[in-house]
């Protein structure tokens, strides 16, 4: 058996790999659950399960320059492996390592978090694989779509529920409402993207028999439902209204979850999306259509700039850290918009692709390790100071160096501090709104890519109130104590604060690693 055989057979087993193990240690955690075994135990046995996946994901990265297989070749009914899945995985098993870890043990429901955490990791993944593309065979791949968004969905609303105290379990409900509206989009959509497929597809039987303003219509409903969707899912403006109140009142430990790990597959889907409408000028001389994909490019840049907007100048109003971050993970989301709008409209290739992807992908990893580590603190702070508030924060004596350090650099993180990985995440995102199309720009103007650099500006604002309040000590007051440090809430955020450093410095390894493929 040679080299090349074995690496094709570890490509292709990932995803039936990923599917057992996760699904084994849910089945692993409700036994245990039933027969209260040790909660150390089902910790660090899900820690395993995101360890051994990672190790094995690394491998994949670090082999696939040389030789990209894809995964249908053995497993028709899953995903291509590509560049996207790589990555966005990666970004979900090390953020869903990280909250995993930290989650407190002081409660026998504990099990149940771990427990729907790992089928929310599950979901993630893989509806970051499965993408929508023009033609009746892509059909298969919308029962996976559906299934994998219930799945995440599931996973999102449970994690929050299942911590059982009055705010978390009316941040569960608001945001279980707010996802079925979304489901019902996402469902629209995808049947006016069948239709179209249908009615538009050369060798379908009514290709023909609808005029051109029909087709039109069915596509701006297919391509409107989606994107709405997919903003009330990942909280862009203007379908934000939901969050600041989720993610503002809910746990912190499960507002991390959802938001370092669960949601994350969404954006590899998304990425899809845009690719699909940039195909689709292929589509309209093939199929003879006459269709403008740039309604999508601009919609998209819409929601970009409201998103950086509202999530960059209501946090300067906030007192509480978690509102705070709550409100910049809408701003966050309009930096992702802004390459997936250039993806819209940048030819396969180019260099506008090339930095819009990897602005992505490199941000959506300093995000989700950043985010989820802070929300993970905020859940400390909350737990041994009794609040997370900026003055309260702000009065603690002999905080923990630890803390001071963590969210310094987390923090600096999401406002883009070289060499840390959110620099790079937005130097490629800007880069790419410069790509020299002129729906990018007012004059000679680089529009979107100016209005990113003010809204990253204005972040500074609200962060450096978080760094202040964390730095400064004025009196003690009762929560601070020596041993603090040792719990994991405190240490597994502050071990990731290093790997942001680290995946800061080996972030041009990874943009070359993506010019390799």
């Amino acid at each position: 058996m040679d080299s090349a055989y074995i690496i094709y057979l570890l490509y292709n087993l990932y995803i039936p790999l990923l599917i057992s193990l996760l699904i084994g240690g849910f089945v692993a955690l409700a036994v245990s659950k039933i027969f209260n075994i040790s909660l150390v135990f089902s910790r660090n046995m899900s820690r395993g399960i995101l360890l051994l996946l990672l190790i094995y994901l690394i491998a994949l990265i670090i082999l696939y320059p040389g030789y990209p297989v894809p995964v249908s070749s053995l497993f028709p009914y899953f995903g291509g492996i590509d560049e996207i899945v790589l990555l966005i995985s990666l970004t979900i098993l090390l953020s869903g390592f990280i909250v995993i870890s930290s989650y407190p043990l002081d409660s026998a429901d504990t099990i149940s978090v771990l427990a729907v955490s790992l089928l929310g990791v599950l979901g993630s993944v893989l509806i970051s694989m499965y993408g929508i593309t023009y033609g009746m065979d892509s059909l298969s791949s919308i029962i996976p779509i559906i299934v994998s968004w219930a799945l995440l969905s599931i996973a999102s609303y449970a994690a929050i529920a299942l911590f059982k105290d009055p705010l978390s379990l009316d941040a569960s409900s608001r945001y279980a409402v707010v996802g079925v509206i979304a489901s019902q989009f996402l469902l629209f959509g995808l049947s006016f993207f069948v239709l179209f497929n249908i009615i538009t597809y050369p060798r379908g039987v009514v290709y023909g028999f609808i005029g051109q303003d029909m087709y039109r219509l069915i596509l701006v409903l297919s391509v409107s439902m989606l994107l709405v969707a997919l903003g009330f899912k990942l909280g862009s403006a203007p379908f934000h209204f939901w969050l600041p109140d989720v993610y503002g009142r809910g746990s912190p430990y499960a507002v991390a979850a959802v938001a370092g790990f669960i949601k994350i597959g969404l954006v590899g889907l998304l990425l899809r999306f845009a690719r699909y409408v940039f195909d689709l000028g292929y589509v309209s001389s093939y199929a003879k259509l006459d269709i403008d994909s740039s309604v999508f490019f601009y919609i998209v840049a819409l929601l970009a700039v409201l998103s950086m907007l509202i999530g960059s100048i209501t946090p300067l109003t906030q007192v509480s850290i978690q509102r705070i971050l709550a409100f910049s993970s809408i701003a966050h989301i309009g930096f992702i918009f802004i390459g997936v709008a250039v993806l819209s409209i940048a030819p396969t290739g180019s260099s506008a692709y090339f930095f819009a992807l990897a602005g992505v992908l490199l941000h959506v990893l300093a995000y989700s390790i950043s985010k989820s580590s802070l929300f993970v603190l905020t859940g400390f702070m909350r737990g041994v100071y009794g609040s997370s508030n900026l003055p309260v924060i702000a009065e603690v004596s002999g905080k923990p160096d630890t803390l001071k350090t963590s969210i310094i650099i987390h923090l600096a993180n999401l406002i883009g501090v070289p060499p840390l990985p959110g620099f790079w995440g937005k130097l490629f995102l800007f880069l790419s709104a410069t790509y020299g199309d002129p729906r990018l720009y007012i004059g000679s103007v680089p529009w979107l890519a100016l209005l990113g650099v003010l809204a990253s500006i204005f972040s500074v604002f609200y962060y450096l109130n978080i760094m202040r309040a964390v730095s400064i000590e004025t009196r003690e007051i009762r929560g601070s104590s020596s041993n603090v440090f040792q719990r994991p809430d405190l240490f597994y955020p502050y071990i990731a604060s290093f790997l942001v450093i680290i995946l800061g410095l080996l972030a041009p390894v990874l943009i070359i690693y993506l010019r390799l493929i």
